[in-house]
């Protein structure tokens, strides 16, 4: 159940208010499955909500459609709002790559977007990068990700997968809102 304070899923609630994190997504495993997911936690509880559609009908994918829409409004315009504030306060927000090959982080603040990589296989560690807001251009979702782009290049900097990345569904939001709010 979905209230405007607060989200229960069996015998977890979280208080809106404390929500840290959101991601969802939907993973093909066959022509005629599905595995709808959506995932919310408040960094010390999380609600994970699966549901596959074998031969529903579609219903799933409408109740899934829904479940995004009621959550957009408890759950994700207060968490950019929160991130929004946290780029203008000072320390910014981080996503952390949770890559089966490598992990990383990237932290977004007011000079713009650091990238830090992890240990590929757990043993080599790579350079990171730093993204001034004057060179970030737009992002791009696509087949469950979201990619950043730089002014003058043609192919994305970096890629995150909306239901492995919490709040990587609320990356490009806050992106676009910073920029237009004079935040960045």
């Amino acid at each position: 159940m979905i209230w405007p304070d607060r989200v229960t899923w069996g015998a977890t609630t979280l208080l809106t208010r404390d929500i840290t994190g959101i991601r969802y997504g939907v993973v093909v495993t066959n022509l005629a499955n599905r595995q709808y997911t959506v995932a919310i936690t408040d960094g010390h509880k999380t609600i994970s909500i699966e549901r596959y559609n074998l031969f529903t009908g579609g219903k799933v994918e409408d109740r899934f459609k829904t479940l995004l829409d009621v959550l957009a409004v408890s759950v994700i315009e207060p968490l950019i709002k929160r991130m929004l504030e946290s780029i203008v306060l000072g320390p910014g927000f981080e996503l952390r790559d949770p890559g089966i090959l490598s992990t990383g982080r990237l932290r977004v603040d007011k000079s713009g977007l650091h990238w830090t990589p992890g240990r590929t296989f757990g043993l080599f560690e790579r350079g990171g990068d730093f993204v001034p807001w004057s060179e970030y251009d737009t992002y791009s979702l696509h087949q469950g990700r979201i990619y950043l782009f730089r002014k003058m290049m043609k192919k994305s900097w970096l890629s995150f997968g909306l239901l492995d990345t919490w709040n990587a569904v609320c990356l490009g939001r806050v992106l676009s809102a910073a920029i237009q709010n004079g935040i960045a």
